[in-house]
């Protein structure tokens, strides 16, 4: 077993069966003794894909796999949000002086969070 950390850069996100591109995962946390549930944050650039808004508009719990990759871009370590739910999606904000890239963010609600 390789005992190098992994990066941060490298990771992937499923929501069900369909990979969605994502710039950063927020949340992961787990606090022994509470109740088992998680709030966890998906941020990416906006693209052509609606995937986020269209769940966030029809909240059915799904099962959301974020892969961390390793430096060969395999998969090393995985986490399992299980009856994973839309609670929150914010669009980007727009301002014609930036240069920056338009993000939007969902915030999920998940029943439990497991190794892969």
């Amino acid at each position: 077993m390789d005992a190098d950390p992994l990066g941060a850069s490298g990771f992937e996100v499923e929501l069900g069966d369909a990979e969605v591109g994502c710039s950063e995962v927020t949340g992961l946390v787990l606090e022994p003794g509470a109740a088992p549930t998680a709030t966890v944050t998906l941020r990416r650039g906006v693209t052509g894909d609606g995937a986020l808004l269209e769940w966030a508009r029809r909240p059915e719990p799904r099962r959301v796999t974020i892969t961390v990759l390793d430096a060969r871009r395999e998969p090393a370590a995985r986490y399992v949000l299980v009856g994973a739910r839309p609670v929150r999606w914010t669009g980007p904000t727009l301002d014609a002086l930036s240069v920056g890239v338009a993000v939007e963010e969902l915030v999920l609600g998940a029943d439990e969070v497991r190794p892969g």
